[in-house]
């Protein structure tokens, strides 16, 4: 096998940027020093001048979409390969910059975009000496220090959290500042909450959601203490979809029922709507993992039960698919009334 991997390494213009650092890596691991860092010379010299990263848009229809090719995960890659074959490259940080710029509120965009580069990055932090130096830094809201502290081997990252009300009022700078021999990477993000009416529905692709007490069949949002609810998620694509993720969150009065250990209600255990690969219960939503989605109308059926009284927001059920964020749907909002029971 390794033969058969040195010969398409001789061929690295057949490959996109991903196959030839991960062929690099291969090659390195097993002894191959002066072949991988061949490897790694054509990839620094396939990039286009002035640009810190590696293009995934490698056009190969549908089949893309499942090798969830992307500039994210391509350069990620080649950053691993870097970062453990060639760890002293002048191109190397501004790499490493480029993908501490693509993060986004909660990771890199799909959970596999997100997995590469972490490990990218970590690579990238464990080649650098400099990372063993402590740095001082301090965060200013005008002229008023907010936070201050000191990151370093023993403790390499901190979150700081300033509330809106403790900042004095008016357009100031924010400043970041550093002192000491390491370096300082940071990220400003801003979280606004507000109470709001439950949203209406959304995207190219159509989610509608349900509940009904099984021997009534009609749909409601009004139950008691007690009660066993079908909740229904239907959803409407008009193309087929891979590793699709179809999501509800589940009210705080509800609690969802797993059929494989519910043994009360014969109804709860029965099984209802469209194939699903997996399905995942939690107490605040439940998840359906679907590898391949049709063209048409799709149905899944979870039950809950009714576990507390009040009213409380039922958030939009979801539908995406994890690796074309062009692909998803959201249902409309909606409140539930639960009474105290008698």
């Amino acid at each position: 096998e390794l033969n058969e991997t040195r010969i398409l390494a001789a061929a690295p213009d057949r490959l996109d940027s991903f196959s030839v650092a991960a062929l690099a890596l291969t090659l390195h691991e097993a002894g191959y020093a002066a072949e991988a860092q061949q490897l790694v010379d054509y990839l620094l010299a396939s990039r286009p001048a002035g640009q810190s990263f590696w293009s995934g848009d490698i056009e190969d229809g549908y089949y893309t979409r499942k090798t969830m090719a992307s500039d994210v995960r391509n350069t990620a890659m080649v950053l691993t390969a870097l970062a453990r074959i060639r760890p002293a490259a002048p191109q190397i940080d501004e790499i490493a910059d480029w993908l501490m710029g693509q993060r986004q509120a909660f990771g890199w965009g799909t959970t596999n975009e997100t997995s590469f580069a972490i490990i990218a990055l970590t690579d990238y932090l464990v080649s650098r000496s400099e990372f063993s130096e402590q740095a001082a830094y301090e965060v200013w809201w005008g002229d008023e220090l907010v936070a201050s502290g000191t990151i370093g081997p023993e403790a390499p990252q901190a979150s700081v959290a300033i509330p809106l009300a403790e900042l004095t009022p008016g357009e100031f700078p924010l400043r970041v500042t550093q002192t000491g021999q390491g370096p300082l990477y940071y990220r400003v993000d801003t979280h606004l909450y507000e109470q709001a009416s439950p949203g209406a529905a959304a995207g190219p692709v159509a989610v509608t959601r349900s509940y009904r007490l099984p021997a009534a069949g009609e749909p409601t949002l009004s139950f008691q203490p007690g009660d066993l609810v079908r909740v229904e998620l239907k959803v409407v694509v008009s193309e087929a979809a891979a590793y699709v993720l179809v999501e509800d969150k589940v009210p705080a009065g509800l609690e969802p029922i797993n059929p494989g250990l519910d043994t009360s209600s014969g109804e709860a255990q029965q099984h209802y709507g469209s194939h699903y690969s997996y399905l995942e219960m939690r107490d605040g939503r439940v998840s359906f993992f679907i590898t391949e989605l049709a063209p048409g109308t799709h149905t899944f059926v979870y039950f809950a039960r009714v576990v507390q009284s009040g009213t409380f927001a039922a958030m939009p059920a979801e539908m995406y698919a994890m690796y074309d964020l062009t692909v998803w749907g959201r249902s409309a909002g909606a409140i539930v009334e639960i009474p105290p029971g008698g």
